[in-house]
């Protein structure tokens, strides 16, 4: 029930100023100007404060000897003056003191409110009396507010006839100055009264009061528990209880969460950004819930903190803000947070979205094992290969090489680091192989080069060295992956590079492998929590395990193209003929599902026996009558296969009706991983054409696109007869 009074208070605060500028700016102000003792009243209103200060070790001085003379002002509105400048004081004076003077000076009495805080940036003054404007990073006692509470007290102090200014030296302290007229030349006649108003009740004042109080750290406030005997919070392993780490300047709102949550968690509590960082970064917790807006540090810096350290990267972190919205919602998810929560919620809610949040964490700790021994088995087959290997990030600066690297050059990671490898190149081509590898740096395309490198007896011996680029999704170049191979010793140069290619290949196709294990692992897990829709996990939880299961799907299917891109080449001359009929058939059950959903119509002709694989007929048509579905825009696809007879080759085409491509991708798009579109567009890996032309180039033929954007495409391909 107090918190309950005391927030409407606040609300009563807020909704009374924002009427009083409604009534100011449609001229309808009722005020009433009365003579009135402004000593007495003022040094009444001032003493509202006294216990919030003794509350927070501050002093409150109050200089309010008698004027000669009774000021008429209307009551109502000197005490909101007042007021607001006492609140606003103590809010940004976290110690020593505040003074209210008042004082005849000429034709005016004079008031002024000033404070040892934090006082104002300079380039801030000419703004604090405009609405709802706030000095952003100011290190106040919350960062509540509304901005208006120093613009209300400009408007009613020039309703007085009275003008009000401010002057401030940030680290020292803040003065605002309050000049209104004695007499009554300066106002309207028929606003002046004879009576003297009624003193104040103390409900205007107690909402000023009571909200300030919140202000201050209570010794019952959890913030203030002694952490030096924590528990273990590895909870999400473990299944001990969970550890959160609430922050939120606003003492009511601690206290709330602290009921909801505490039976069920071990709670530290935050004041602000900054002290829950402190505590993150000393002691992780299992979760983190925030509030966006806070003093010193906000959510979203505080946010942007934890995800900018590796230690911390994968900490949950939920969100608690008063903007509602799908505009609001969608931002805080954008920060990087995994949840986002509007107050007011349910203590349910709250529950729900606290333990989805722990589970969560336990998925991501299971995911990062998975990748943990991914990795190891990386290592163990990068270091066992019989080339040396070595990884750059996207500006050429080489961070890991195999053992074989340093068993030959006889280096540390050490000499070698960044651009180290130039020490053990031969000093007649080191500047050679530096620039064309520049090159490939700037332009992305694969890089290949022969050059001698010296071993640890002082040798040179002769290398082949490739490089490949790993792109992520927009195409951007992550980092470099290359391999060296040794070819001084080799008779057939051809015989020895297609060893070399077959090496590479088969390391990068037992190295897919070994990421499909981790990978099952992933959807395993996330199958089975999904399938727990009774056990606690609320729909936002089932969304992000099936955000999990689609990208370890989306994974899965990338790894299972790399596998089919590379075994292409790997398949003898066929025994005997393959029937494309029979292929095309194939592929079109496969694509049965795809077909039904999208309602194509799929015409093929009369198709050839040929000597090729019926598995790569198979995979040219499912690849090439998949992308004429996928890439339909809004029409129901159509779609035509036929195949011509020309001499001693076969000319095949697949025609759709689709979104088409721009002349300039033409050739871009038969090329690894290169995508016209985003994934949230159209789904897929990036390999499926690059698989066509492959399988096309192995039996000597070509593959290439006529196409009109918006009318559709032609594919066509040579085959031999």
């Amino acid at each position: 029930l107090e918190i309950a009074h005391r927030n409407s208070l606040r609300l009563l605060k807020l909704v009374n100023s924002l009427l009083d500028f409604s009534r100011i700016e449609a001229g309808r102000i009722e005020a009433s100007f009365a003579p009135t003792d402004l000593s007495a009243a003022t040094a009444d209103l001032a003493s509202n404060f006294r216990s919030a200060m003794q509350a927070a070790g501050m002093e409150l001085i109050v200089d309010c000897p008698p004027l000669a003379e009774p000021v008429y002002v209307d009551g109502e509105m000197w005490e909101k003056i007042v007021l607001n400048l006492l609140s606003n004081a103590f809010k940004f004076t976290l110690e020593g003191s505040v003074t209210v003077r008042l004082r005849a000076s000429g034709a005016y009495a004079a008031l002024t409110v000033s404070d040892t805080g934090i006082g104002i940036p300079e380039s801030e003054l000419p703004h604090i009396f405009e609405r709802f404007h706030r000095v952003e990073a100011a290190k106040g006692r919350t960062y509540e507010g509304t901005g208006i509470g120093l613009a209300l007290v400009q408007e009613l102090v020039k309703l007085h006839g009275g003008s009000i200014s401010a002057t401030s030296s940030p680290g020292e302290g803040s003065s605002f100055a309050v000049s209104v007229p004695f007499g009554t030349a300066h106002l309207p006649r028929e606003r002046i009264g004879s009576a003297r108003p009624t003193l104040p009740t103390g409900v205007r004042s107690e909402s000023f009061t009571e909200e300030a109080l919140t202000w201050l750290i209570k010794d019952s406030d959890p913030s203030l528990r002694d952490e030096t005997g924590r528990r273990d919070w590895h909870a999400a392993e473990s299944g001990k209880r969970g550890r959160l780490l609430i922050a939120d300047d606003n003492a009511d709102m601690r206290e709330h969460l602290s009921r909801i949550l505490g039976q069920e968690y071990d709670l530290v509590m935050a004041v602000d950004g900054k002290q829950a960082l402190d505590v993150i970064l000393r002691d992780p917790p299992d979760l983190l819930l925030t509030d966006v807006m806070m003093p010193n540090l906000d959510g979203v810096g505080l946010l942007r903190a934890v995800r900018a350290n590796p230690a911390t990267r994968g900490l949950p972190v939920i969100f608690l803000s008063a903007r509602a919205g799908e505009e609001a919602r969608v931002e805080g998810l954008e920060a990087g947070a995994d949840d986002y929560i509007v107050k007011p919620f349910t203590a349910r809610e709250l529950q729900a979205r606290v333990g989805a949040g722990i589970e969560m964490l336990r998925v991501r700790r299971e995911a990062e094992k998975s990748v943990r021994e991914g990795e190891e088995r990386f290592r163990t087959l990068a270091n066992n290969i019989s080339q040396f290997a070595w990884m750059m990030d996207e500006k050429g600066w080489t961070f890991w090489y195999n053992q074989r690297w340093f068993d030959y050059t006889g280096t540390t990671m050490k000499d070698v680091e960044g651009w180290g490898w130039q020490k053990v190149h031969h000093p007649d081509h080191v500047q050679r192989v530096t620039e064309r590898f520049l090159r490939a740096i700037e332009t992305g395309e694969v890089w290949e080069d022969t050059f001698p490198l010296r071993g640890k007896d002082g040798r040179y011996r002769w290398f082949l060295s490739r490089a490949l680029p790993i792109r992520d999704a927009e195409n951007r170049v992550l980092r470099w992956f290359g391999t060296n191979t040794d070819i001084t010793q080799q008779l057939d140069t051809e015989r020895e590079l297609r060893r070399a290619n077959a090496d590479l290949e088969q390391f990068a196709y037992s190295a897919s492998h070994d990421l499909q294990e981790p990978l099952r692992s992933v959807k395993i897990y996330s199958e089975l929590l999904s399938s727990r829709r009774s056990g606690g996990l609320d729909a936002d939880a089932l969304e992000f395990l099936s955000y999990l299961n689609t990208g370890a799907s989306r994974l899965e299917t990338l790894v299972r193209d790399l596998l089919a891109y590379m075994k292409v080449s790997k398949l003898h001359a066929p025994p005997e003929p393959a029937d494309a009929d029979e292929a095309m058939q194939e592929a079109l059950k496969n694509l049965a599902g795809a077909i039904a959903e999208s309602e194509a119509r799929i015409t093929v002709g009369t198709l050839p026996i040929l000597p090729v694989h019926s598995v790569h007929l198979q995979q040219l048509f499912q690849n090439l009558i998949g992308n004429a579905i996928k890439y339909r825009g809004r029409k129901k696809p159509v779609v035509n296969a036929a195949a011509v007879r020309q001499n001693e080759t076969w000319l095949f085409s697949v025609t759709d009706n689709g979104i088409g491509v721009e002349p300039e991708y033409k050739d871009y798009i038969f090329e690894l991983f290169k995508r016209l579109h985003t994934r949230d567009e159209y789904s897929g890996t990036g390999l499926g054409l690059a698989i066509c032309q492959r399988i096309v180039e192995r039996y000597h033929g070509r593959i290439w696109i006529e196409s009109k954007p918006g009318e559709g495409s032609t594919f066509y391909f040579v085959l031999p007869a």
